[in-house]
């Protein structure tokens, strides 16, 4: 299991990663609504992919080969579903994020 745990890390990090040059590439602003404040600080304004999903997702991916995959699919579930109710991201924000992620856990060794 060791190997996969390893695994798991590298390409949560890989995917991190990946998810920061998307924002930069793309540049999509978060969600703003005067009456409505986001219920989380962040470390940037940009939005589009949600890296919380993405790394949910990717973690929940290379993990279900060991572990299993409905409670690690549901907390991702769960992680990409509050970015939208934080008011951090839009929803396609965490769709994205989900996709990213579980490209890059298929295509990373």
């Amino acid at each position: 299991r060791r190997t996969t745990y390893l695994r798991a890390a590298r390409t949560v990090l890989i995917t991190y990663l990946a998810n920061i040059g998307v924002k930069f590439l793309i540049r999509r602003a978060r969600p703003l609504l005067e009456d409505l404040p986001a219920l989380s600080p962040t470390l940037t304004d940009l939005s589009y992919p949600s890296a919380h999903s993405s790394t949910s997702f990717a973690a929940a991916r290379v993990l279900s080969e060991v572990l299993p995959r409905a409670p690690l699919y549901a907390c991702a579930t769960a992680m990409a579903l509050s970015r939208p109710y934080l008011g951090l991201h839009y929803p396609s924000d965490s769709l994205a994020g989900a996709g990213l992620g579980m490209a890059m856990a298929d295509l990373l060794p």
